[in-house]
């Protein structure tokens, strides 16, 4: 064969290739029928290290390790004989000397019913596994390079036209689906992938498919609304569809369409894409069903802390504090016994100690636990809580009059209580306030308490949802401890602007309605 006349060249590519296969992603490149390289694109040359002149004429087998090259070999061969070889892996040799690990697809080039060389994706093993881990951003990244290249296109509709073949055999190389409607909604085109996703073949496609029949009936109506505002020209960017595969089957996918315009500028039919998202879908199972076991675990967690403050105070009442005052009460007899001034003033100073020492010790006790929390409930408990931060804190904290929440378990009012003192423990460590407001009100669903101060506040952010270790745990841990419950927790900030908390709890939160609370804390967040 004279290989010089019938071979792809270098020249031929740059103008049929490079103006697509530039602007994608994945590294591919085509090879003469001899195995030489005529031509990469600009992902190749990056990922490899390597320019692309270093490529150009010479044999791709130079590139492999020495294991890798007599199969590597075997297949180019079966490629250039018209055989479809299906997806293998090698190792090359990047540029810094390091070998890494592709996945190789590639498929034979014709042209003028002849053979002239392969056309190949080469996609790195590493990235893969890294895009199973974090798919949401992939597709999301995804989406938006498939935007701006439908953007292209449209700019350079007229060209891509003359490419259609040779787009066609690219979109047979990605690994999402790709497809082509008709003004009525029959599929005219899908790549493998299309085939393989739903499990349709390529005769039931000639035979005239709607697109509606391979989404479940429930999306639908949807579908036909959407399919209808883009023939109208609009851009609906990504949609989320549950898709019905041949065996009726369901998987969920996030699709992105245009429409296709024809010489005169007319909606023809749709063009796009589709990508399965069932195992994002499976990771947002696993997050939620770890969100319940921590709320679970947090609800526990403030009960015990409850329970070690109590015995705590208990072991201080019943050993310290007696023997503190059984001590001062010896003393005071001893004192009487002396007649000596020196010795009773003597004695009046370890009387001051021992005092001192009780009176600390009461101290420490009514930090464990509030006695007022257990003897009168709640609501006395935080006007006591409020008088400690006066005197305490010097912080000005002023309660309003409320109803006391009977309805809720004891357990619940050991939790706000808790939730309450925190609230105010950040307000003297980190808002720089002179004064600070807690609220209560009820009405016939839930119980709700707002605690507000006049400090220098901070930049809320996303500290609830991704809270840093060393800063914002304990809000991030008041939000778990009161979904746990049912509750939700509601904070508002800025710089200079103070800080509001709303801490709210249905009356039904004994049953522990996390689902709902949750609902409940997204519409708080919206608000």
């Amino acid at each position: 064969m004279d290989h010089e006349k019938s071979d792809i060249t270098s020249e031929s590519c740059e103008e049929r290739f490079r103006p697509v296969l530039d602007n994608i992603s994945d590294a591919v490149y085509v090879l003469d029928t001899r195995g030489r390289f005529v031509f990469i694109n600009r992902a190749m040359a990056e990922r490899s290290g390597i320019r692309r002149e270093d490529f150009l004429g010479r044999h791709f087998l130079d590139f492999l390790g020495p294991k890798d090259r007599e199969s590597a070999q075997n297949r180019f061969q079966k490629v250039i004989a018209g055989e479809e070889v299906p997806p293998y892996q090698v190792q090359y040799n990047a540029g810094n000397g390091k070998r890494i690990w592709v996945e190789v697809n590639s498929r034979a080039v014709h042209e003028n019913g002849r053979i002239v060389g392969a056309i190949g994706i080469s996609r790195d093993m590493r990235r893969r596994q890294k895009e199973k881990e974090t798919l949401e951003r992939i597709v999301r990244e995804r989406t938006e390079k498939l935007e701006e290249e439908l953007r292209e296109r449209e700019r350079a509709e007229d060209a891509l036209k003359k490419s259609e073949r040779k787009f066609r055999e690219l979109a047979e190389l990605l690994p999402v689906v790709v497809f082509e409607t008709n003004r009525q909604g029959v599929l005219t085109y899908t790549n493998h992938a299309g085939f393989h996703a739903f499990g349709y073949s390529q005769e039931r496609l000639a035979r005239g498919m709607s697109a509606y029949e391979i989404f479940a009936e429930e999306d639908r109506a949807r579908l036909k609304r959407n399919i209808t505002r883009l023939m109208k020209g609009r851009n609906l960017g990504l949609g989320q569809y549950t898709c019905l595969r041949k065996d009726g089957s369901t998987f969920p996918a996030f699709v992105h369409s245009n429409a296709i315009l024809d010489d005169e500028g007319n909606p023809a039919g749709l063009r796009g894409v589709l990508v399965d998202i069932s195992a994002q879908k499976q990771a947002e199972e696993e997050i939620i069903r770890y969100q319940k076991h921590l709320s679970t675990l947090a609800s526990e967690l403030s009960l015990a802390e409850e329970r070690v403050r109590r015995h705590t105070a208990t072991e201080l009442h019943d050993t310290v504090a007696q023997i503190l005052a059984f001590t001062t009460m010896k003393l005071g007899v001893l004192r009487k016994s002396f007649c000596e001034d020196s010795l009773k003033n003597k004695l009046d100073e370890v009387l001051a100690l021992v005092g001192e020492a009780i009176a600390s010790t009461r101290g420490i006790m009514s930090e464990l636990v509030s006695p007022i929390l257990y003897e009168m409930g709640l609501v006395p408990a935080i006007e006591w809580l409020a008088q400690r931060f006066r005197q305490g804190h010097d912080l000005n904290v002023e309660v309003t009059d409320g109803k006391e929440p009977g309805q809720l378990s004891f357990d619940v009012k050991v939790l706000l209580f808790q939730i309450v003192r925190e609230l105010l423990l950040n307000v003297v460590k980190h808002a720089d306030a002179k004064k600070a407001l807690v609220k209560i009100d009820t009405d016939r669903r839930c119980f709700r308490i707002h605690v507000e101060d006049d400090g220098s506040g901070f930049e809320s952010g996303r500290i609830l949802a991704s809270p840093d270790a060393t800063t914002h745990f304990g809000l991030f841990s008041i939000r778990v401890r009161l979904e746990s419950i049912g509750g939700k927790f509601w904070i508002g900030t800025g710089p200079d602007q103070g800080t509001r908390s709303i801490i709210s709890v249905p009356f039904s939160s004994e049953a522990g309605n996390r689902e709902g609370a949750r609902d409940d804390h997204q519409d708080l967040d919206r608000g």
